[in-house]
């Protein structure tokens, strides 16, 4: 069994669209071993989906079907403990 780091973290996303099933959306996100829970936000005049958690932010122009990591100068240790939080400032 592998060991994830942080200590028992496994996360996953899943979304669901238009009363759809719910499905998992990791496509483009990091493995869920290791990785603490994601904080979202929602920038509905752009319809983009932020995700961020102690392996970085990432962004989603589909609803969260695909995922791009944002590169983000992040102080070292930052992210350790995951996020407490992700807001998005209307343009």
């Amino acid at each position: 069994m592998q060991q994830c780091r942080p200590a028992h973290a496994e996360a996953y996303v899943y979304r669901s669209t238009h009363g759809r099933a719910w499905e998992l959306a990791m496509d483009g996100l990091p493995s869920p071993c290791g990785t603490t829970a994601s904080r979202f936000a929602v920038d509905p005049g752009r319809r983009v989906v932020y995700a961020a958690n102690n392996r970085g932010l990432y962004r989603s122009g589909d609803a969260g079907g695909t995922w791009t990591s944002l590169d983000v100068a992040w102080p070292s240790g930052a992210l350790s403990r995951g996020v407490d939080a992700v807001a998005v400032l209307p343009a």
